[in-house]
């Protein structure tokens, strides 16, 4: 990551002179400041300074790289043992030419597993029900469990934006592309709470 930045609304942002002016700007006078005058200004000041965070920071700032992929023709059982090396919970998938086509998950993993089975509890009783073997091979390829519609950014895309495109779609990570739709990075919800520090 390059740059970091809080993004929760309680979290200090950095005021820089420009945001306390522009804040001072916004309040309309300057007189001798009261708890309440300063109160204002500081709401005014922060949401300038969010706002210039969430639309200049990009997802270039930000992605994780290099971008940990497994190819559409790996086996299921190769790609648990490689989520479980890198110690990720899902991985963009791409075609022979490297092109982003989908992402497999440990959801994704589960569901083969344990037939249907979506929770910890019910992989376990699926589990248990067929003999403690998979209600499924595992020697399929990746390319048969991953999800397919699959949600992609620029490397350009804002930090706003990139809130939003998690959000909307009910995702946990975002592969960063590309113009021929080859993996460069990813961002994962995570990243965008917790490993984000102070942008300058």
């Amino acid at each position: 990551m390059n740059r970091k930045i809080s993004l929760s609304p309680r979290d200090p942002v950095p005021l820089t002179t420009e945001d306390v002016y522009r804040g001072m700007q916004e309040v309309g006078s300057y007189l001798d400041i009261t708890m309440q005058d300063f109160r204002e200004l500081y709401e005014h000041a922060y949401r300038i300074a969010r706002d210039r965070i969430l639309h200049s920071v990009t997802a270039a700032d930000i992605m994780r790289v290099p971008v940990l992929c497994v190819g559409e023709g790996d086996g299921v059982i190769d790609v648990i043992r490689f989520l479980d090396e890198h110690g990720i919970s899902g991985a963009p998938v791409v075609d022979a030419e490297r092109r982003l086509i989908g992402i497999v998950s440990e959801s994704d993993v589960v569901r083969l597993v344990g037939g249907g089975a979506v929770t910890a509890m019910s992989l376990l009783h699926a589990l248990f029900r067929h003999g403690c073997r998979p209600a499924a091979p595992l020697d399929v390829a990746v390319g048969a469990i991953m999800t397919r519609k699959c949600v992609a950014a620029s490397a350009e895309t804002p930090l706003a934006e990139l809130l939003g495109l998690l959000q909307r779609n009910g995702i946990n990570r975002l592969p960063v592309v590309d113009e021929d739709g080859r993996p460069l990075g990813l961002v994962s919800r995570t990243d965008i709470i917790n490993a984000f520090g102070v942008a300058s």
